[in-house]
């Protein structure tokens, strides 16, 4: 049987949602690895974006695939301390992740 525009089926338009919450805290010690991890559905797909202390990253550390997003830290720096927090946008509305402390020991 042949595709139709009547047998095709579309998904519904759906806001922005985070299926995991950040953990409200994570401990970290100077120079080892870190990676920060956000996960957001929506129809259509948001757009993920970090944020350190109210301010947004630069993507240049951050990887996406599908609406999973992860924020990488190489070597974890002192001045990397502080509140991030995920926020996914779509046509179809916005919405902000719990917020993790990151600190150092």
């Amino acid at each position: 049987m042949p595709l139709t525009v009547e047998t095709l089926s579309t998904a519904d338009p759906l806001a922005p949602h985070f299926s995991v919450d950040l953990p409200s805290q994570r401990n970290f010690t100077e120079g080892s690895k870190a990676n920060l991890s956000c996960h957001a559905s929506g129809v259509p797909r948001p757009v993920i974006t970090w944020f350190k202390n109210g301010h947004r990253l630069p993507s240049v550390s951050v990887k996406e695939f599908k609406g999973h997003s992860v924020l990488a830290f190489d070597a974890v720096r002192l001045n990397d301390q502080g509140m991030y927090w995920c926020e996914a946008n779509s046509t179809e509305g916005w919405n902000r992740s719990s917020s993790l402390s990151l600190t150092g020991t």
